[in-house]
């Protein structure tokens, strides 16, 4: 699926086109001023892990941003041919903050795993 961006000419506001109406019609003014400013592609992996050799830091990549100052990368799948299989992710990262820092963790549990 594509995202779609227009900016009005009017309100010189940009937004997102969801539905083919709103290129011609500013969805803020309602004025016909709209045009076409950028599309993007929408299907950008959720997660990506990247290993240089055995002994380097991950680069992991979620959700389109590196995530910096990684602390603990968890990643586990399995098939489910036979029993439920399922998906395991979790990423402990500091995250600065305006005096200290702090700790974050994304986790997720998918099909099988989750039911544990």
């Amino acid at each position: 699926m594509l995202k779609t961006y227009a900016k009005c000419n009017s309100c010189c506001r940009e937004y997102r086109c969801i539905v083919a109406r709103d290129f011609r019609q500013c969805v803020y003014c309602r004025k016909e001023s709209a045009e076409i400013i950028r599309s993007e592609e929408e299907n950008k992996p959720l997660l990506t892990i990247e290993l240089q050799d055995e002994s380097s830091v991950p680069k992991v990549i979620y959700k389109g941003e590196e995530i910096k100052l990684k602390q603990e990368v968890e990643f586990h799948w399995e098939t489910d041919t036979e029993e439920y299989g399922g998906l395991s992710y979790a990423i402990e990262h500091a995250v600065e903050g305006k005096i200290h820092p702090t700790r974050n963790r994304i986790e997720r549990r998918v099909k099988g795993h989750a039911l544990i």
